[in-house]
């Protein structure tokens, strides 16, 4: 187990989620140029999916970073909510548990580390929120372009198939017959 105090193990979570709002305010600039994109593009230029495929891999790119320190930050939560006993961590009871198991002396720490912690989570969940409609309206902005794309593609495709029927040779017909109906 770590030596970490119950108020330095909070303190590495401030940090990380402060870490975490710089990384999401990156995403939610790359969400709002991405949804411009897929509002004024039609992707039938090579320059306009080569901008959205740039765009999509900086996402990744950010998402990777984010997986990564969510794997640091579930250890720290994980040590803290042991050393708390309690299974899971959240605002209220941390809250009540720095401030309560602290000497005297160091319950304004607790307390403010704490504050610190919840002021950094509002801002990340707003941003969160914020790139999800992003991502919602992109999805139907790229939805409806698709519509289009296949109802060209279903035009094309009904195109060819009445140019080859004009071009068949007529070798499966049979052979041409008189009929003399004087008979």
């Amino acid at each position: 187990m770590s030596t970490y105090s119950k108020e330095q193990l909070v303190s590495i979570l401030v940090r990380g989620y402060q870490q975490q709002l710089e990384i999401y305010k990156e995403m939610l600039n790359i969400a709002v140029k991405q949804q411009q994109l897929c509002a004024a593009a039609t992707f039938s230029e090579e320059q306009e999916l080569a901008s959205l495929t740039a765009l999509i891999q900086a996402r990744q790119e950010l998402m990777r970073r984010l997986d990564q320190q969510n794997q640091v930050m579930d250890k720290v939560k994980k040590q803290l909510a042991e050393r708390l006993g309690i299974s899971e961590i959240n605002i209220s009871k941390l809250r009540e548990l720095l401030v309560q198991n602290q000497e005297p002396t160091t319950s304004a720490t607790g307390s403010d580390l704490v504050s610190q912690l919840d002021s950094v989570l509002g801002p990340v969940g707003s941003l969160l929120q914020q790139i999800n409609e992003l991502d919602k309206e992109s999805q139907q902005q790229m939805n409806i372009k698709l519509k289009g794309v296949k109802k060209e593609l279903d035009k094309i495709q009904a195109g060819k198939k009445a140019k080859e029927l004009y071009q068949k040779p007529f070798m499966n017909q049979p052979d041409p017959v008189f009929l003399d109906k004087k008979k």
